[in-house]
């Protein structure tokens, strides 16, 4: 586990009680990605309706399956089966649940990685995110260029 905040000391403490976890502290965008290259999966266990969870898309970028809350816009980026699996928020069992499932399912973990990687490819690249862009823009201009000609009453 990587990350910081106020309750760090308490997670430090409980990733040396479970077998398997270890706590890594805060780590800089480097490092965090370095640490996604090497993972199974990842587990997006919030609480809170994000809006598009940039831990997510970088997950993706890198082809992990995530594990994620059914809650605000995670119930829509995950496609359970595809790209990840998702969980009734607040439920540590059945977010174990589904972590441990996709553990003891390396066929099925290994196609929801090529899902995930081509989530990314498909909707969040920096590619993908250029041509939307240049379309908005394209669209804007043409708006203001058809507001300039159109007669004003």
């Amino acid at each position: 586990m990587a990350g910081d905040g106020p309750l760090a000391d308490q997670v430090a403490e409980a990733a040396r009680t479970v077998p398997g976890v270890s706590w890594l502290g805060k780590l800089d965008t480097a490092g965090v990605r370095e640490q996604m290259r090497g993972a199974a999966l990842l587990a997006v266990p919030s609480v809170w309706y994000e809006g598009g969870p940039m831990t997510m898309i970088e997950g993706w970028g890198v082809g992990l399956p995530v594990v994620g809350s059914d809650l605000g816009a995670m119930s829509s980026m995950i496609q359970p089966g595809e790209n990840g699996l998702l969980f009734r928020p607040g439920d540590a069992g059945e977010l174990a649940a589904q972590v441990r499932w996709l553990w003891a399912h390396p066929e099925e973990r290994q196609r929801m990685r090529g899902g995930a990687l081509q989530t990314f490819q498909d909707t969040y690249s920096p590619q993908r995110n250029y041509d939307q862009l240049i379309r908005i823009y394209g669209d804007a201009l043409e708006r203001a260029s058809m507001t300039r000609r159109s007669p004003r009453h």
